[in-house]
C-alpha cells in the first residue's frame, strides 16, 4: 500500500487506531511527548545539573548545550529547569575577617622586641 497524500494518511491512522482501540489525540499525544525535543534537551539539561553537583544555573547549562551543538538561549533554559523545579546551589566563599585567639600563640616574634611591661597601666 502506497499512502501519497495527507488524507491517506490521516485514513490510515485512523483505521490503524481502530484495530488498536485507542483515539487518534491519545495517540498523537503520547507521540509528541515521546519524540518531542524538548524532552530530550529536558534530559540533557538534567543531566548537565547534576553532573555539576547541583551548582550550575541556566547561563553555564546554555552555554554548555551551545558546545554540544544543542540549540537553546538561556531563557529557554531556564523555563526548562523551572519546569523540572530545579534550582541551583550557589556557593557563598567565606572571609575570614579576623584570626582567632587561639592563633595567638602560633605567631611569632619576627622583630625580637619585648612585650612584658612591668606596670600594665603604663603606656
Amino acid at each position: 500500500m502506497i499512502i501519497k497524500s495527507s488524507l491517506q494518511i490521516r485514513e490510515f491512522y485512523n483505521l490503524f487506531l481502530e484495530i488498536v482501540h485507542i483515539y487518534l489525540i491519545v495517540y498523537v499525544h503520547i507521540y509528541l511527548n515521546v519524540y518531542s525535543p524538548t524532552r530530550k534537551n529536558k534530559k540533557a539539561i538534567v543531566k548537565i545539573y547534576n553532573d555539576s553537583h547541583q551548582i550550575y544555573g541556566s547561563p553555564k547549562i546554555a552555554e554548555i548545550l551551545h558546545k554540544h551543538g544543542i540549540k537553546g538561549c538561556q531563557k529557554y533554559v531556564y523555563s526548562i529547569m523551572k519546569e523540572a523545579n530545579i534550582k541551583p546551589k550557589y556557593l557563598k566563599h567565606k572571609i575570614k575577617t579576623t584570626i582567632s585567639k587561639g592563633n595567638d600563640r602560633k605567631l611569632h616574634n619576627l622583630l625580637k622586641r619585648q612585650f612584658n611591661p612591668k606596670d600594665l597601666e603604663r603606656v
